[in-house]
C-alpha cells in the first residue's frame, strides 16, 4: 500500500506471520501500587540520572511506605540520592529501572500523576 502527499511518500506492507500476543508481557496481579507525583518523580530522576552510568542509566527506587529513595552509583562520578514522597502501602522492596526510558514514558503521561505497579522487586512493573 502506498500513500502519496506532495513529496512526502508513506510505503507499507502486509507482514507475514501472526501478530505477536503481546498480552503476555503485560504483567497482571500486582499487588503493590506507587503513586508518585509526576513532576516530583520526573525531577528527581533527572537530578540522579545525571551522575548514572552512560551506558545503562541505571537508577535504584528503594520503596518505603510514604517515600521512594531513588539513588544511583558511579565509580568515575560518585552517587546521588533523592527522596521522593509517594503514597504508597506495603513492604520495603528495592528495585530498579532505565532512568532514560522511564523519563521518557513520563513525558508522555499528562495527568499529574503516576502509579507503578508490580508484584515483586523483579517482576515487570505496569505504568499508569
Amino acid at each position: 500500500m502506498t500513500f502519496q502527499q506532495g513529496d512526502l511518500v508513506l510505503l507499507a506492507r502486509l507482514m507475514e506471520g501472526n501478530y505477536p500476543n503481546y498480552g503476555q508481557v503485560i504483567p497482571i496481579g500486582n499487588d503493590k501500587r506507587i503513586t508518585f507525583q509526576k513532576e516530583l518523580l520526573e525531577g528527581a530522576l533527572r537530578r540522579v540520572a545525571l551522575l548514572s552510568k552512560e551506558r545503562t542509566n541505571a537508577v535504584r527506587f528503594h520503596v518505603e511506605p510514604t517515600r521512594v529513595v531513588i539513588s544511583t552509583s558511579n565509580p568515575d562520578l560518585g552517587e546521588a540520592s533523592e527522596d521522593v514522597a509517594v503514597a504508597y502501602e506495603g513492604e520495603t522492596i528495592t528495585t530498579g529501572f532505565n532512568a532514560r526510558y522511564l523519563l521518557d514514558v513520563l513525558g508522555a503521561v499528562s495527568g499529574p500523576e503516576v502509579i507503578l505497579e508490580f508484584k515483586d522487586a523483579l517482576s515487570p512493573c505496569l505504568i499508569r
